[in-house]
């Protein structure tokens, strides 16, 4: 494959068997690409948010779209959804909080996000692997999906999401206290879901 113009920093294999999704950061910026394992074949590219914000009164249109990158320096981490495959997990390489967007990733969509392990020293990774668990029944809070962080701290930190439904994800540790999203809009511990290409 390639699609990737520096490192690859990340790799994560679909439960079908035959994608994958691969990250990268440097120069030419951080993003995944998702791709056939067989043909090489591209199937998306996720990097961008776009949001929306007011401009002037009186202008011709009164919203204006902005594209901004998620991801500050680099991806680190990645991982699919266990069971479907339809949504994809990634921490990114920032100034501190090493943000973990969960997306889908046929669309390019944004549908939720939070911070992780903080770094010590900025755009240095603190998170070196990052796992999906599968949901059961036995998950607190119930069906919650569980992600497995593991990094420079002692521990492996464990991070619960709930989909709220109108695209809203609450975030929260293994003790049901919420975790801070970024700063794009989204309440504390709650990631909003954006459009994203």
């Amino acid at each position: 494959f390639r699609g990737h113009a520096d490192d690859v920093s990340c790799i994560a294999r679909h439960p079908s068997g035959q994608l994958l999704a691969s990250g990268q950061g440097g120069k030419s910026g951080p993003f995944l690409k998702v791709w056939d394992a067989r043909t090489m074949q591209e199937l998306a590219e996720i990097c961008y948010v776009t949001t929306k914000r007011k401009v002037r009164p009186g202008a011709v249109d009164n919203e204006l779209n902005t594209r901004t990158p998620f991801y500050e320096y680099g991806i680190c981490a990645a991982s699919f959804e266990p069971k479907e495959g339809e949504l994809l997990a990634a921490v990114g390489v920032d100034e501190k909080l090493h943000e973990l967007g969960v997306w889908e990733w046929k669309t390019g969509r944004l549908i939720g996000s939070t911070q992780t392990i903080s770094s010590a020293t900025p755009g240095v990774p603190a998170v070196h692997a990052l796992a999906w668990a599968p949901r059961h029944a036995h998950a607190q809070p119930q069906g919650a999906h569980v992600f497995v962080v593991v990094g420079a701290s002692p521990m492996p930190r464990f991070v619960f999401a709930v989909p709220q439904g109108q695209g809203q994800w609450h975030f929260a540790n293994k003790q049901g206290q919420p975790l801070a999203a970024k700063g794009r809009g989204e309440g504390k511990g709650v990631g909003r879901e954006q459009s994203s290409v």
